[in-house]
C-alpha cells in the first residue's frame, strides 16, 4: 500500500467519483490531489524508502492512518453536489493537509480535517469556512467534538448547572460549575465540565447563568450524585462551625463564622449554546 493517492481513492467510489475526476482537463480533484502530494505524500514517499529498508513500524502505521485520512476526505468530497464544486482553497486545504500529518491517528480530529479539506471545494461553504478552524481542530478533544455536536443537534441550547453553597449573607461560592448530563453515559461529568470549559475558551460556545430552559429541564440535576455529595458536604461543614461558634470568644471570628452557618445548597441554572463562530464551525467540521 505505498501509493497515498486522492485520485485513485475518489475513481474507486464509483461513477459520481469517476465523473468528479475526469470532467476537465485539470478538476478539482486532481488539484486536490496535487496539493496533497506536495504537502505530504512527496515526504511520505522518500522516508517510505528508508523504512523498505528498516521495517519501519512508526511509518507503517503512518501510511495505515493517511490511508484512512484520503478516504475520509473523498467520502466528504462525494457529498457535494457537482454544480457546487470547486478548485481548493488553498488556505484552508492546504493547512489542514499538513495539519493531517501530525493528527491523522485521531480518528475524531481526522474526520474533521475531512470535512474541513471537503468544504474547501464546496461553493456552498465559501461564506463560513476559515482557515482558523484549522488550530481549532487541533485544539479539541473527541469528548469536546461529541459535546459540540450535541449543542449542534440542539438548537435550543442544552441545559447546564452551577451547584452553590448560599452564605447567610447571601453571598455564594461555586462548589461545581457547568454540570451537564451528556447522551452519553460513559462520559464522566468533571471531563464534561473540562470540555465546556475548553470550547468556551475557543470561542465556540457561550456558557451563561442569567438564561435558562423550562424548569423541568433542570430536576434531573438534583438527583445526580454529585449535588447529594455536595449537600452532605455542606451540612457536615455547618455542624463543624456551630462547634466552632461555641469553642471561639473572638467576636471578629464569630462574626465570620456567622456567614458560614446555616449555609445552603442552591441549583443556579444555566444554558450553553453555541456562538455564531460556533455554529459555523460546526456546519462545516461536524455536520453529516
Amino acid at each position: 500500500m505505498d501509493d497515498l493517492n486522492i485520485l485513485s481513492i475518489i475513481t474507486s467510489f464509483g461513477s459520481l467519483g469517476v465523473a468528479l475526476s475526469t470532467k476537465g482537463d485539470y478538476t478539482p480533484i486532481h488539484a486536490l490531489n496535487d496539493m496533497f502530494y506536495v504537502r505530504i505524500g512527496r515526504k511520505f514517499s522518500l522516508a517510505a524508502e528508508k523504512a523498505r529498508i528498516e521495517d519501519n513500524a512508526y511509518l507503517k502505521k503512518f501510511e495505515e492512518d493517511m490511508q484512512k485520512s484520503l478516504k475520509s476526505v473523498s467520502k466528504e468530497c462525494l457529498k457535494i453536489s457537482p454544480e457546487n464544486i470547486q478548485h481548493p482553497r488553498e488556505n484552508i486545504a492546504g493547512p489542514s493537509m499538513s495539519a493531517l500529518n501530525d493528527y491523522s491517528g485521531e480518528k475524531h480530529t481526522r474526520e474533521m480535517f475531512a470535512k474541513l479539506i471537503a468544504s474547501s471545494m464546496d461553493k456552498t461553504k465559501n461564506e463560513i469556512a476559515q482557515q482558523s478552524f484549522v488550530e481549532i481542530v487541533k485544539n479539541m478533544s473527541p469528548i469536546d467534538a461529541a459535546i459540540l455536536k450535541e449543542l449542534f443537534e440542539d438548537n435550543g441550547g442544552i441545559p447546564i448547572a452551577e451547584i452553590r453553597s448560599i452564605r447567610t449573607d447571601e453571598g455564594y461560592n461555586v462548589e461545581f460549575t457547568n454540570l451537564y448530563l451528556s447522551k452519553n453515559p460513559e462520559y464522566k461529568i468533571a471531563t464534561i465540565a473540562t470540555s465546556l470549559n475548553n470550547l468556551e475558551r475557543l470561542g465556540l460556545v457561550d456558557l451563561s447563568y442569567t438564561r435558562f430552559r423550562k424548569s423541568s429541564d433542570y430536576s434531573i440535576f438534583e438527583n445526580m450524585g454529585i449535588f447529594k455529595e455536595i449537600v452532605n458536604k455542606i451540612n457536615e461543614e455547618n455542624s463543624r462551625y456551630e462547634g466552632l461558634m461555641d469553642s471561639t470568644s473572638s467576636t471578629e471570628q464569630q462574626d465570620m463564622i456567622k456567614t458560614l452557618l446555616n449555609r445552603r445548597v442552591s441549583l443556579q441554572k444555566g444554558i450553553a449554546s453555541l456562538k455564531p463562530f460556533g455554529e459555523a464551525f460546526s456546519k462545516v467540521c461536524l455536520s453529516n
